[in-house]
């Protein structure tokens, strides 16, 4: 049996070797996985969160080997409150990782110990090498910053660890892409690595992160064909394409380009990252929209490309543009930018905002509903203007006493403001203060205050708000 053993551990490793290597850039994809087994005891690798945790959101467990799921169950996993009440929980078990979810919110203050028996083993036989106990601290004062995508949201802690919920395509989390699966998260989950990310971006299907090295990490359907350098600093994804500003300034992207949103001046896919047209190495911003790029130089200058037809790359001629071209007004004062589906916002330095392309719901906030290929003013000419995220159809923006603002489409809830009514105007959420981090996602919002609280609100019909519910919300709901 221990020969058995011993083989079958070393054809999974050699398996690996052969059919997964790092190329330097991420998760490879792959149609087959080796079943990883231990040649003795099992041990936990990680706890995910490592100390404070939130008041509902998922406790990961990472083990060294794929766990057999006839071991796991409320005998062998518990988790108590200090007080000696027991916690109900929901076990989801993926290979070597133990998602752990409390039925119920935590209470702050409260210290909790998750125990796990040496009764768990793996697929093998093999038992976890000792009974574990993790304690955690509960805090309501947790989450530090939001990131929103089309069906699946992220949140930074204030320990810098990465939370995910739910759902997107070929996505594990864990580093391990299990070709066209469909992972869904009704709750935040950390995964176990990467933590304080130098940046993070979520798009249709697909995640990413610039770590603290300054390398590009992939969680997605498609990976990069290629190697990538240790050297990048900005990142946006959007629909079906993503882009990248390099050290030097340099701007890169990949995936779809069917409208020339890679700005390469071709419209062929790229899998390899391809340097857009100009060759310019002064890019300090970017965002990617549907199928259209925007981006800001170092002289404070706009520039578009891709899907114009509406002309949300602020450009008045009616075709796509397949290589940058400056926007319309050749303002010289932009600071910020934020590109949704079909329409675009920015901020200049004085504070004033501005927005171009789609109007049809009041995206734009110029008071009608009227698209524009050129840059307009929001209708209330306000100068205190701080960030602004654009979604599908709908805009977030704060100002810098903390105020958030919202107008747009609100079908689903997504403005907050009670009602599904669409707004073309700025219009307050009397109900929030002190935001400091708000994320626009397709018919969904995200914000967190200066309390370290999470809100919610907008559609909900994948867990995209990670209230364990599949219910939209007209109004900004707390996550706990």
């Amino acid at each position: 049996m221990k020969l058995i053993q011993i083989q079958i551990t070393l054809l999974s490793i050699l398996f690996i070797f052969t059919a997964c290597q790092d190329k330097g850039y991420g998760t490879q994809e792959i149609s087959k996985f080796p079943i990883l087994t231990s040649m003795d005891k099992v041990i936990v690798q990680k706890s995910t969160p490592s100390k404070n945790i939130a008041q509902r959101a998922y406790i990961n467990i990472e083990f060294s080997a794929y766990i057999d799921p006839l071991t796991i169950s409320t005998s062998t996993v518990s988790l108590n409150d200090s007080n000696g009440s027991t916690i109900p929980v929901e076990l989801n078990l993926l290979n070597a990782n133990l998602r752990v979810l409390p039925k119920t919110s935590l209470t702050p203050t409260h210290t909790y110990t998750l125990s796990l028996s040496s009764a768990i083993t793996d697929l093998i036989g093999n038992s976890v090498d000792q009974n574990y106990n993790f304690t955690y601290l509960c805090k309501s004062d947790f989450w530090q910053s939001v990131e929103s995508g089309y069906t699946h949201s992220s949140a930074i802690s204030k320990e810098g660890d990465i939370y995910f919920w739910g759902t997107t395509l070929s996505v594990t989390l864990q580093g391990v892409i299990e070709n066209k699966s469909i992972e869904t998260y009704k709750a935040p989950l950390g995964i176990t690595k990467f933590q304080n990310p130098h940046t993070l971006s979520l798009g249709n299907n697909s995640s990413a992160i610039i770590s603290t090295t300054q390398t590009l990490i992939l969680y997605k359907n498609i990976s990069l064909d290629e190697n990538v350098e240790t050297n990048f600093n900005k990142l946006s994804l959007g629909n079906n394409h993503s882009v990248t500003i390099k050290n030097d300034k340099t701007l890169w992207s990949w995936g779809s380009n069917e409208n020339g949103q890679l700005g390469n001046a071709g419209l062929l896919d790229k899998k390899q990252l391809v340097q857009e047209f100009t060759d310019s190495t002064d890019w300090i911003e970017v965002s990617a929209g549907e199928n259209y790029t925007v981006a800001l130089k170092s002289d404070n200058t706009m520039w578009g490309w891709g899907e114009n037809s509406y002309g949300q790359i602020g450009n008045s001629l009616l075709n796509e543009r397949r290589i940058p071209q400056q926007e319309d007004t050749n303002a010289t004062d932009w600071v910020s930018v934020s590109a949704g589906s079909n329409h675009t916002a920015a901020i200049k330095k004085d504070g004033t905002l501005w927005s171009w392309g789609l109007n049809s719901a009041g995206e734009l906030g110029s008071g009608d509903n009227n698209s524009s290929r050129v840059a307009i003013q929001e209708s209330t000419n306000a100068t205190d203007w701080k960030y602004v995220s654009c979604g599908f159809d709908h805009t977030l923006a704060l100002k810098n006493d903390g105020t958030l603002w919202v107008w747009g489409s609100s079908y689903y809830g997504q403005l907050g403001l009670g009602n599904s009514l669409n707004k073309n105007t700025p219009t307050k959420i009397a109900s929030l203060s002190g935001i400091v981090s708000i994320s626009a996602g397709k018919y969904f919002s995200l914000a967190v205050d200066n309390n370290g609280t999470l809100w919610v609100w907008g559609r909900d019909n994948a867990h995209q708000l990670g209230l364990s519910t599949l219910h939209d919300q007209l109004s900004p709901q707390e996550v706990k």
